[in-house]
């Protein structure tokens, strides 16, 4: 604990005196104290939204709120930041992409609006994640679920990609959780790039899924959550090399970035693209992960030390709409000692229901943390590692997706209502609602990592 808020403070602290603010130009609301940030990248190059047949996107900054809060008050054990709601908040903005079929975008525009999911990236990524610029049309998440009916709103998260790069400070898993439910409840509301939607899901990829998980908890505001390289034990020997990140301003690929001089925002270092960890031997392109590392993106170290304590404090007995779990059988960060927690049967000619029936031992080791009102659920695709959506199984694993998706919402949103009134198998009791306890300690080893 002693660490952590060391971490945070000296961060913080190294932000506030060796830099001054900057004005972002153009963010949404005009100039002024609300623009406060570093600026944006203008160096790099992310190639998304990729091409596809029927495939359209309307690009651009979404208007959001950060609380600007004192680095100090920003305490890893308070990851939703209730000493900063007492702060005032101020603009800022993400950088998002809507992408819709040729059909979708008609009925939309005649009031009747697909199903949108949200996509969240975790650490080291932004939006590319789901919409990968190499062979798209097998590692493209996005393009996917576009031709599957469903709407998407791909975007980087606060202090990556092309959103506006705050304070590192301001880059708490709390403040990363309330911008996404300011998304949602836009894509809702007045609507993103002139569409509202009626439906709308929260998908999450590791960090990205944390942030999903604790908006959940928090707001309960998406009409289903799923939740993939997700659990809610993380390996200590896991972990590490996925967090092998050194100072922005130090890496030949930022060092040029106004907000480096930011020395909370890291990078990961060059050649660390860790195909231990990220990667199942035998299921990549060599290809693929090098224009991963071209393209890796940032995290920050507020980030980091805010990561298990939102995972712990804030527990997910909160939740109260339909989650599913997709976990790579060899994913040795969220899958317990040797991977045993994620144990299949399961191959690759197996259908996404036959896929769930054999993820019992993940529902019983992960499914404690959840109410009876998640309902949760669980499958594991066989062969995949960390980076579901990046292995040559990726189509499996979108099918996994678009499984729970058209059952807990459906292409046009109609089995909200319905999935989600019938889906308890039984009445929560007071048990329900107390923490998970048991995941206080997470698992030391991982025998079996590198095979």
């Amino acid at each position: 604990m002693a660490f952590s808020f060391l971490v945070r403070a000296a961060a913080g602290c190294l932000l506030l005196a060796g830099t001054a603010l900057a004005q972002v130009p153009n963010a949404p609301g005009g100039a002024g104290l609300g623009d406060l940030a570093f600026g944006v990248s203008t160096q790099r190059y992310w190639a998304t939204p990729t091409a596809a047949p029927d495939k359209g996107c309307a690009t651009g900054r979404v208007p959001v709120t950060l609380p600007l809060a004192a680095p100090l008050l920003a305490s890893p054990f308070v990851p939703f930041g209730e000493l900063s709601k007492l702060a005032p908040n101020v603009t800022s903005y993400v950088y998002g992409e809507l992408c819709m079929s040729g059909a979708a975008r008609q009925a939309a525009a005649a009031g009747k609006p697909p199903a949108v999911l949200v996509l969240t990236p975790g650490y080291t990524y932004n939006g590319y994640y789901w919409d990968f610029p190499y062979r798209p049309e097998l590692y493209s998440t996005v393009t996917a679920l576009v031709a599957a009916g469903y709407a998407t709103f791909n975007y980087d998260r606060v202090g990556t990609g092309r959103s506006a790069h705050p304070p590192s400070a301001m880059t708490t898993v709390g403040n990363h959780a309330n911008v996404l439910s300011q998304l949602i409840r836009q894509l809702r509301g007045n609507g993103i790039f002139g569409t509202r939607f009626n439906a709308v899901g929260s998908v999450g990829h590791s960090f990205g899924s944390i942030t999903a998980y604790v908006e959940a908890s928090q707001f309960n505001d998406a009409d289903a959550v799923i939740l993939t390289g997700f659990g809610h034990r993380v390996a200590a020997d896991a972990g590490g090399p996925a967090l092998n990140s050194g100072p922005a301003l130090l890496d030949a690929r930022t060092a040029r970035e106004p907000w480096a001089k930011d020395l909370g925002y890291l990078m990961p270092r060059s050649g660390t693209r860790d195909t231990r960890i990220f990667y199942a031997a035998g299921n990549f392109e060599a290809a693929m992960v090098a224009v991963d590392e071209q393209l890796a993106d940032t995290i920050t170290a507020f980030e980091i030390t805010n990561l298990i304590p939102s995972m712990l404090v804030d527990s997910g007995k909160a939740l109260r709409i339909p989650t599913f779990t997709i976990n790579g059988e060899k994913d040795a960060i969220f899958c317990g000692n040797g991977m045993k927690a994620c144990a299949t049967t399961g191959t690759a000619s197996d259908s996404p229901a036959q896929l769930e029936a054999k993820a019992g031992t993940f529902v019983a080791y992960d499914g404690p943390a959840f109410p009876p009102q998640a309902c949760f659920r669980a499958a594991i695709v066989p062969g995949s590692a960390h980076n579901l959506s990046l292995h040559l199984n990726a189509p499996q694993f979108v099918r996994q997706l678009l499984y729970f998706a058209d059952q807990a919402i459906g292409r046009n949103g109609e089995n909200v209502n319905a999935y989600k009134a019938g889906c308890m198998k039984r009445a929560p009791t007071l048990v329900d609602q107390l923490p998970e306890l048991t995941r206080l300690l997470p698992p030391v080893t991982q025998s079996g990592v590198g095979n």
